[in-house]
C-alpha cells in the first residue's frame, strides 16, 4: 500500500496518473486505427480475423502502458501517429471523399462491435476523440513550457 501511495504522490498534477492514461488512451486509438487501417487492406488477414479489434486492444495495451510506466506517450508521439495515419490512408485510398468517410467508420464499429450505429455517428467520434486529443495534448504542452520557463526565469 506505501508503495501504491508512493506512486501516486509522485505523479501528480498535470503529470497524475489521470493525464498518462488519457495520453495512453489517445495514442492508443490513434495506433489502433492505423494498425487496423494496414491490416485491413491485407485481404487474407481481413478474411479471418476481425482488424477492427485492433483499435480497442492497442488503446487498451496503450493505457496500461502510461499507467505502468509513467509519462511515455507525449505531443510528439500523438501527433507521428496521426501524420502516419494520413499518410497511410492516402497510400491505401488516394483522395477519395467516400473512402475518407466510410472506411475508417467501419473499422470503429466493427472493432467496438457497434454494428447498430450508423457511420455519421461513428465518424462524429472519431473526429471528437481526435479534435479533443489535440487540444488536450496541445494545452498540456503549453502549460509544461510555460512553467518551465518561469521555473527558470525566476518569476
Amino acid at each position: 500500500m506505501r508503495n501504491l501511495r508512493i506512486f501516486c504522490q509522485t505523479r501528480s498534477g498535470p503529470e497524475g496518473i489521470f493525464y498518462d492514461c488519457l495520453k495512453g488512451c489517445l495514442t492508443g486509438m490513434t495506433l489502433g486505427l492505423l494498425l487496423s487501417l494496414l491490416s485491413a487492406s491485407w485481404v487474407w488477414l481481413e478474411m479471418r480475423v476481425n482488424t477492427g479489434l485492433m483499435i480497442p486492444v492497442v488503446t487498451l495495451v496503450c493505457m496500461a502502458m502510461a499507467v505502468w510506466k509513467g509519462n511515455i506517450f507525449g505531443y510528439r508521439i500523438f501527433i507521428f501517429f496521426q501524420i502516419l495515419l494520413m499518410i497511410a490512408f492516402v497510400a491505401l485510398y488516394g483522395f477519395d471523399p467516400v473512402a475518407l468517410r466510410v472506411v475508417p467508420a467501419c473499422l470503429f464499429r466493427e472493432g467496438f462491435h457497434m454494428a447498430d450505429m450508423s457511420m455519421n455517428v461513428s465518424n462524429i467520434i472519431l473526429v471528437a476523440i481526435l479534435v479533443a486529443g489535440n487540444v488536450l495534448m496541445s494545452g498540456a504542452t503549453a502549460m509544461k513550457i510555460y512553467r518551465r520557463a518561469t521555473k527558470y526565469s525566476g518569476s
